[in-house]
């Protein structure tokens, strides 16, 4: 994937790529896997109109994995409610490396089973990127 924009932060969290021609947002956090900085990344990532109309790939690999039921909940109940009736974005990716990642990525897949869109977990950053080409 061809990097077209970055967008950071100010205290450097998150690196969002997003690749245009592809129409997929790649979102590498940095940093551990907390509650804390999940809904940092997330509330930066919804301010983008491109984030909106764009799927999203989250590579999470190699990062330390901090969470626990309690902080699922409160990132899903973040993600339910920022939704809104003008979001076009139908499907995320999750690339994972380590089983926890793989674990809690399974949490957040079942916490947000109602929500409108699909989300698809990977081990491979191609086959996340296959899949979300699929009807493009």
């Amino acid at each position: 994937m061809k990097e077209q924009f970055v967008s950071k932060m100010t205290d450097g969290k998150p690196s969002i790529r997003l690749d245009v021609s592809e129409h997929i947002i790649l979102i590498r956090p940095q940093g551990a896997l907390t509650a804390d900085n999940l809904l940092r990344v997330l509330e930066h990532c919804y301010e983008l109109p491109e984030f909106r109309e764009r799927r999203d790939l989250w590579d999470v690999r190699g990062l330390e994995t901090n969470l626990d039921y309690e902080s699922m909940r409160k990132v899903t109940g973040f993600t339910r409610g920022s939704r809104g009736k003008d979001w076009r974005q139908d499907r995320s990716a999750i690339v994972v490396d380590g089983d926890l990642q793989l674990g809690f990525a399974r949490m957040y897949e079942m916490l947000t089973d109602d929500l409108n869109f699909r989300l698809g977990i990977f081990r491979s950053m191609e086959e996340a990127v296959a899949w979300l080409l699929e009807g493009r």
